[in-house]
């Protein structure tokens, strides 16, 4: 069934797509603003100005990623950005925790 290994290799590919757009342009982000002094470096106290702007920008670049997901999706395309974000949200838990 080559059809079927393609079909599941587009799907991976596609969650994996969403993800990278949303880590890479949200750790690009982070570096630029970092740069600019806008955004205080790891480990130091940000005020919540800063952080309701990092909350923004990151939720539009995961539903950008989400977006990808979905068009590159073989079929289904809710469920694979559905995926996306249950991936999303085990991460963040991940971090939350460990911090």
């Amino acid at each position: 069934m080559p059809g079927t290994a393609y079909r599941i290799l587009r799907s991976i590919l596609a969650v994996l797509v969403g993800a990278l757009t949303g880590i890479l342009l949200s750790v690009g982000t982070d570096a630029v603003l970092q740069h600019m002094g806008l955004l205080p470096r790891a480990g130091q106290p940000a005020g919540s100005n800063i952080l309701l702007v990092a909350t923004l920008y990151r939720t539009v670049y995961g539903v950008l990623g989400a977006c990808f997901t979905a068009r590159l999706a073989p079929s289904r395309p809710m469920l694979h950005a559905m995926i996306l974000g249950a991936l999303g949200l085990v991460a963040n838990l991940a971090g939350l925790i460990t911090t």
